[in-house]
């Protein structure tokens, strides 16, 4: 991404900390950003679309001291919050993202409004003729030290 381009930021843990600086100093239009299970709760800027999703069983939310005590960001943000221990067999508990994505999938089938604006971003993104994904990764090396992973990319069109 360039700076200026527009963006649309879904992140997990470390991932959702990362995406959230992106948001409030990358440079970038952020237009979206969706936090699974992160260590900090930003006060996204009131043009970014702010969906968090935290379990209130995940110790790594808890690092943010509690959040906001008001949703942030444009009108249409929204926190979802849910006890998953009712998930078990996940290898991180309730921080593992498989487990974010059930909560996910009970998002997509309900018919809350709150979840409208989201809708409307997802439906948007669905129109689009391209898209340029970029994954990153990162490996142990053997002497114990973390070693990059060149970024894989895909582009659909």
């Amino acid at each position: 991404a360039e700076p200026g381009d527009v963006l649309h930021a879904v992140g997990h843990s470390q991932g959702a900390m990362i995406t959230s600086h992106l948001a409030l100093e990358g440079g970038y239009d952020t237009r979206t950003l969706v936090s699974f299970g992160s260590p900090v709760d930003v006060d996204a800027p009131d043009a970014v679309l702010s969906v968090v999703l935290r379990h209130t069983d995940d110790p790594v939310p808890t690092l943010a001291a509690g959040g906001h005590a008001q949703t942030v960001g444009a009108p249409g943000s929204v926190t979802v919050e849910r006890d998953a221990s009712a998930a078990p067999g996940a290898a991180l508990g309730s921080h593992d993202m498989g487990v974010y994505a059930d909560t996910a999938a009970l998002m997509d089938a309900s018919t809350d409004p709150r979840l409208d604006p989201l809708r409307s971003v997802i439906d948007e993104l669905g129109t689009a003729t391209s898209v340029t994904a970029v994954e990153y990764s990162a490996q142990r090396a053997p002497e114990g030290r973390w070693s990059p992973v060149s970024p894989s990319s895909a582009a659909a069109g």
